[in-house]
């Protein structure tokens, strides 16, 4: 079994075109995907400090309003605000110039001055509106229920706050899916491993297979060797490609990696089994007829699973749930969604027996068709 495996891996190594279909076309597609909308990645999963002018027209009226400002525009992950103490003059100057998205006049009251209406705007206008009512509500009440000021400080230490995370508490940007997408679609070119080795056990379609056929090797064995090989060097393949997005793309997918990468090899063996499968069924078919077959399938089950229309999964799931659970693809993003955005292992664990129960079944039908198959001469 060994010496069948290490040739065979060796065999596919010098198929230049298995290799840039299943490793540097999906690297390549990556950094496209990168290129086109990672911008829109960072800010779905980061807030921009904020840049504002301030002037400051009373100091002794707003120095505990600045101090607020202050700790707010430190520089850390939880920075909201990048402020620039400035005149009158110059703070007219650069929000005409959109220098700043907005200018703070500190004194005895405190307003805003902006240019535009957007996001940045909003933010600004929501913090000046919640400290002038903050502020307020305390010079109320040390008048009217001085008694109550220390419990009144205490409620307002509370730093509650709305954020938008996963279930596994973690920022995930709907274009990531995008990313997961991909590297199902380079997983199912793997398919293309599985028509070559289904041509390799047919000794009436390759010379390769006329010379295995004529061994004594058990047929089983040689599907069994064959299947390994392929499934290790596109395992690998597969492996790099998404450290090479999650380090080197900068897109964080990889949650919880041993579960992650035993999706990745699950994956890999649907992909090869169903190649084999598709290519032994069409065996009065040409290359080209088998090759461009799985190409169509594999682009197909891409598409439904959300590579071009990032919400058609979930259309499919409304109207025919059947065709998510049986499309490899979607099953395979499934996996890998339990892991990054609802840490559900009840619902991994289905989705990795659907990917092992098709392999089964493929490869079982597999060695039903050939293992009686006999030729009168070679």
């Amino acid at each position: 079994m060994r010496h069948l495996v290490k040739y065979h891996i060796l065999n596919i190594l010098r198929g230049k075109t298995l290799v840039f279909w299943t490793f540097f076309f999906p690297i390549l597609l990556a950094c496209l995907f990168k290129a086109g909308f990672g911008q829109y990645i960072d800010e779905t999963t980061k807030v921009n400090p904020v840049p504002v002018a301030v002037v400051i027209t009373d100091e002794k009226a707003s120095k505990e309003f600045i101090a607020v400002l202050d700790s707010l525009s430190q520089k850390n992950e939880d920075q909201l605000f990048t402020t620039k103490k400035v005149s009158s003059k110059q703070a007219d100057k650069l929000l005409n110039k959109e220098k700043v998205d907005g200018v703070i006049l500190a004194g005895t009251s405190i307003s805003l001055k902006v240019a535009n209406s957007n996001v940045n705007q909003s933010i600004l206008k929501t913090f000046i509106d919640e400290y002038n009512h903050q502020a307020a509500l305390i010079k109320d009440i040390a008048t009217k229920h001085p008694d109550k000021i220390a419990q009144l400080t205490e409620s307002l230490k509370s730093n509650d706050h709305l954020e938008e995370v996963t279930l596994s508490g973690r920022h995930f940007s709907v274009y990531v899916q995008y990313f997961l997408a991909l590297i199902c679609m380079a997983i199912m070119f793997g398919t293309m491993f599985g028509m070559e080795n289904a041509n390799i056990l047919q000794a009436d379609i390759s010379d390769l297979g006329e010379r295995m056929n004529i061994t004594p090797t058990h047929k089983l064995k040689l599907i069994l060797a064959t299947a390994i090989s392929s499934i290790t060097v596109l395992f690998v393949e597969i492996i790099l490609v998404t450290l090479f997005i999650h380090f080197c793309i900068g897109i964080a997918i990889i949650e919880e990696p041993v579960l992650f990468y035993l999706a990745i090899l699950c994956g890999c063996i649907i992909a090869v089994t169903l190649g084999q499968f598709i290519t032994i069924l069409c065996k009065n078919k040409s290359d080209n007829f088998c090759s461009n077959l799985l190409a169509g399938i594999t682009m197909l089950c891409s598409f439904l699973s959300g590579l071009m229309v990032g919400d058609i999964s979930y259309k499919i799931e409304q109207y025919a749930p059947i065709i998510n659970k049986i499309n490899p693809n979607n099953v395979m993003k499934d996996a890998f969604y339990s892991l990054n955005v609802f840490s559900d292992y009840h619902r991994y664990t289905i989705d990795i027996l659907s990917l092992l129960a098709m392999a089964v079944l493929f490869t079982g039908i597999s060695y039903f068709i050939t293992r009686r198959v006999k030729y009168a001469n070679l």
